[in-house]
C-alpha cells in the first residue's frame, strides 16, 4: 500500500540541460530501488506556474492532466487517482504536492524538467523558496553540440517535411534563432540566476555530459554519492534512451551555432576549468 504524504515534495530535481541525456538519466533513476518518481519525467510545473495564483493556466493544466491520465492508463499507478479522475482542468500547488504524495517511505522523490533551467528568475525564486533543502542536478554539454542537437530535434518535430529544402530550412532556422531558443544552453545566465537563490556548493551537482557517454557508471556513481543512496546500475548502461535523428545541416547553420555558443564555451572553461570543459563533449 502506498503511503500518503501530502506534505511531500521532490527531494532532488534535474534541471537539464536539454539535449544532455536527461531521458537516459530518468530511465536510470526510475530503476533505482531507493529513488521514486510519480511516473512522469517532465512535469513542467514551476516553469509554467502563475506565481500570482499558485497554479497553472487552463492550457498548461489540461496538458499536464492529459499526460498524467495517459501515464496512469499505461500502468503508472503511482499517479494519484484524484488527479486522474479530476473533471475540472485545474492544477495548483496543492495538486503538485498531491502528485508526490504516494512516495513510499524511505525513498527519495525526484523529477526532471529541463525547462526549469531557463525559466524566469521569479519562478526560480519561487521554486527554491518552496524547496529549501532540495538538491539539483545539472548536466553540462558542449554548448555547440547541444545547440546542434536541439536544432535537429526542432527539425524532427516541426520541419521534417522541408529538411531537404535548404532555402526554406535556413529561413526557419533564422526564425528559430531569433526566438531566443538557445537559452536552454545559456549556462552563464542559468548558473548566475540560481546562485542568487541557492548555495551552489551545497545544493548543486554539475555533471559533464561526456562522462555520461564514456563512462555511464562513473557518471551515476557521482549522483548516488551526492544523494547518499546505494549504487545501482541499469542492465545496459550504455544503451541510449533516445537518439535524435542526425539531419544534415548546412555550413551556414554550423557556423552560426558555433558563433552563438562561443561565449558559453568560454564561460565553462573559466567557471569549471579546462578538464571539465573537455569532458562536456
Amino acid at each position: 500500500m502506498l503511503e500518503k504524504n501530502h506534505s511531500d515534495l521532490p527531494q532532488f530535481i534535474c534541471i537539464g540541460a536539454q539535449k544532455a541525456g536527461t531521458t537516459w538519466l530518468a530511465d536510470a533513476l526510475a530503476s533505482h530501488p531507493d529513488l521514486w518518481n510519480p511516473g512522469i519525467k517532465e512535469i513542467h510545473f514551476f516553469d509554467r506556474l502563475s506565481i500570482e495564483t499558485n497554479s497553472l493556466n487552463k492550457k498548461s493544466a489540461t496538458r499536464l492532466l492529459t499526460k498524467l491520465r495517459q501515464m496512469h492508463a499505461q500502468g503508472h499507478k503511482e499517479i494519484p487517482k484524484e488527479l486522474v479522475a479530476r473533471s475540472k482542468e485545474i492544477f495548483s500547488l496543492d495538486d503538485y504536492r498531491t502528485l508526490f504524495s504516494n512516495r513510499p517511505s524511505g525513498r527519495l522523490s525526484w523529477e526532471i524538467t529541463p525547462a526549469y533551467a531557463s525559466m524566469p528568475e521569479a519562478n526560480v525564486q519561487y521554486m527554491t523558496n518552496l524547496l529549501p533543502e532540495c538538491k539539483y542536478l545539472f548536466i553540462i554539454r558542449s554548448p555547440y553540440e547541444r545547440a546542434v542537437s536541439q536544432w535537429r530535434m526542432a527539425i524532427s518535430r516541426k520541419f521534417k517535411e522541408i529538411a531537404v529544402d535548404e532555402a526554406r530550412l535556413t529561413k526557419e532556422f533564422d526564425n528559430w534563432i531569433k526566438n531566443d531558443t538557445l537559452n536552454r544552453g545559456n549556462y552563464s545566465d542559468i548558473i548566475q540566476t540560481y546562485s542568487k537563490h541557492v548555495d551552489l556548493e551545497k545544493y548543486f551537482l554539475f555533471l559533464p555530459f561526456g562522462e555520461l557517454k564514456a563512462n555511464p557508471k562513473s557518471f551515476l556513481s557521482k549522483i548516488y554519492n551526492y544523494l547518499g543512496v546505494s549504487e545501482y546500475y541499469p542492465k545496459e548502461p550504455n544503451k541510449a534512451s533516445h537518439i535524435t535523428q542526425k539531419y544534415i545541416l548546412s555550413d551556414y547553420m554550423h557556423e552560426k551555432l558555433q558563433q552563438l555558443t562561443e561565449k558559453q564555451n568560454d564561460f565553462i572553461k573559466v567557471f569549471f576549468g579546462e578538464t571539465f570543459a573537455q569532458d562536456c563533449r
